[in-house]
């Protein structure tokens, strides 16, 4: 299994037997060079990240960072991710905070962008034909099975 994605240690190790890291901030992720099953780390921004040629990927997990891209960012982002998974079976997880409301609201602080499901929805995934399955925050394994998601080790 091949996985992309930042819930490293906790996670993504646990299922996967290899793991890249795409996270622009390099003392994140120093510590992780040495660590059996992270393959590849990629510190850049996920709007400058470029999987290597050839490369498919089962799950691409991304988590609380889709709000620093710009829509137009966004939605080449998860074109890019929908052109190195697995056909057929490859998986997009998205973990990211929502706006209760209809619309968006920008965080003049660290300039980021938590966008209503709406926007999300339509602004990319709509757009690039992806299935949406949603699972809540506090979703259970049954939940999540439901979905076709199995969070185990192959092989």
């Amino acid at each position: 299994m091949e996985i992309i994605g930042r819930v490293t240690e906790g996670l993504l190790l646990r299922i996967a037997e290899n793991v890249d890291i795409v996270e622009p901030v390099s003392k994140f992720t120093d510590r992780l060079k040495a660590t059996t099953g992270v393959r590849t780390i990629f510190n850049v921004g996920l709007e400058d990240w470029q999987p290597p040629e050839g490369i498919e990927y089962d799950l691409i997990w991304t988590q609380w960072c889709l709000g620093h891209l710009t829509d137009s960012q966004l939605v080449d982002y998860l074109q890019l991710c929908k052109t190195v998974l697995k056909p057929d079976t490859g998986v997009i997880v998205i973990k990211e905070n929502l706006s209760t409301g209809s619309v968006d609201m920008f965080d003049n602080e660290d300039s980021s962008v938590t966008r209503s499901v709406h926007t999300l929805t339509s602004a990319a995934i709509r757009r690039l034909k992806l299935i949406v399955c949603s699972v809540p925050a506090n979703g259970s394994a049954d939940e999540m099975r439901r979905f076709g998601i199995s969070l185990k080790r192959q092989g």
